[in-house]
């Protein structure tokens, strides 16, 4: 028998970029190589592969980068948060198999899809002290959409170990980074599309939402404001990003507008979660702020957030805590590794199932 157990490949697909991680699965993880490859706008919409020829082509073209061969790799990947239902409710507390029992009848209930056309999971928390109640959280998605990326994965040759969600797998990599953390934390994923926000406590899911507020529409206006074309309206970005003083000048004005919007839509969202009778957690206060993914280095975003919603603000680069081999490149570990989140995340799946 060939042996798959060596690394794991996490393999997050989004609307414009395709991100690759592989981590060793030895005792002590480590990243081994990672690859990038941007797609052609319009092969995937609203999560949906439309050309799955032209993704094929691209993941086989980052793997190449990297150095890995497909063949028995075992691969996680996600589905966007967009696509995915997430619901955690909480059940009387009973012993495991009753637990099972119930969550596998009441499954379609709380997510409201069906076992006929979509893929029903949950995943049982033990009980919390002092609590009569265990929490259950549900997942539900179409099963065109999982088998499209099963398919995708087989065809390469590769062991699909886990489809998952993206934003379980920022919930993984988080845990995995901060094991000991049991205080109410959000982590933001900030795509080039829209923002997940997801918040955690007790090492546990507790909520999330999807703004509609992401890397394209940060250039896009600043493309409308400035009246240039989008291409000159990223390099601007990416520059001021980068500490260029002239671009972070041009821009600054032009983003503040929907920045203050986005964190607003971010205030509003935790209001939310803070009233909602099902929020059972205690002193509920969100500790620390956590922001990844392509827009997080979106100029004056992460200070911003710090500022309105008086939380401390950092990145949630897992580059920064994992150890990497000695031959990755210099270059993939700059500050644009927060893009590597959902994938790292998805490929420490092994250790967090």
């Amino acid at each position: 028998m060939i042996y798959t157990g060596r690394s794991t490949l996490g393999i997050d697909i989004g609307t414009s970029a395709i991100k690759v991680v592989e981590v060793s699965n030895q005792s002590s993880r480590k990243i081994k190589s990672l690859g990038l490859s941007i797609l052609p706008s319009g092969v995937i919409e609203n999560g949906v592969f439309i050309d799955p020829k032209v993704i094929r082509e691209h993941l086989i073209k980052t793997l190449k980068s990297m150095g890995v061969s497909p063949r028995w790799k075992k691969a996680v990947i996600s589905v966007n948060a967009a696509n995915t239902v997430l619901r955690r409710v909480f059940m009387p507390n009973r012993d495991d198999d009753t637990m099972e029992d119930m969550a596998e009848q009441e499954a379609d209930q709380h997510v409201q899809m069906s076992f006929d056309d979509s893929y029903l999971s949950w995943h049982i928390y033990d009980a919390l002290p002092d609590q009569s109640d265990r929490s259950v959280l549900f997942a539900g998605c179409a099963h065109e959409l999982v088998d499209s990326r099963i398919q995708l994965i087989k065809g390469l040759h590769m062991t699909p170990k886990v489809i998952d969600c993206d934003v379980l797998s920022i919930a993984n990599l988080y845990e995995f980074l901060f094991p000991k953390s049991r205080e109410l934390v959000c982590l933001l994923d900030m795509g080039a599309s829209a923002t997940t926000m997801i918040l955690l406590a007790n090492g546990e899911y507790q909520y999330s939402r999807t703004l509609p507020y992401g890397g394209r529409h940060f250039t896009s206006h600043i493309a409308n404001t400035l009246q240039i074309d989008l291409t000159s309206a990223e390099i601007t970005k990416i520059a001021a990003a980068n500490n260029d003083q002239a671009a972070l000048n041009q821009i600054t004005h032009p983003l503040q507008q929907m920045l203050e919007a986005f964190v607003k839509e971010l205030q509003v969202s935790a209001n939310y979660f803070f009233q909602n009778q099902e929020n059972k957690v205690p002193d509920a206060q969100i500790k620390s702020i956590f922001i990844t993914g392509a827009a997080s280095r979106t100029p004056g975003v992460k200070s911003l957030i710090t500022q309105r919603i008086c939380t401390q603000t950092d990145y949630l680069n897992a580059l920064s805590y994992l150890p990497k081999v000695a031959s990755l490149a210099d270059d993939k570990q700059s500050s644009t590794s927060e893009i590597f989140s959902v994938a790292t995340g998805l490929a420490l799946r092994d250790d967090i199932d």
